[in-house]
């Protein structure tokens, strides 16, 4: 199996924010989406850098 890359997806929904979280993991690289929806309400913060043991936080 050369050249075989698999990928594991989990999608966390938290409704009382408004957002959906998606996080990609490909061996020690992951990915995260995060998809606000359209709530004044739900603080979101906007980053270019995080680390993957944040993810808890931002849920």
């Amino acid at each position: 199996m050369d050249g075989v890359c698999g990928f594991l997806r989990r999608v966390y929904v938290i409704k009382r924010r408004n957002r959906v979280i998606v996080k990609d993991s490909f061996g020690d690289i992951a990915i995260v989406y995060v998809l606000q929806g359209r709530d004044s309400k739900a603080p979101f913060s906007h980053t270019s850098a995080w680390r993957p043991a944040d993810i808890s936080a931002m849920i």
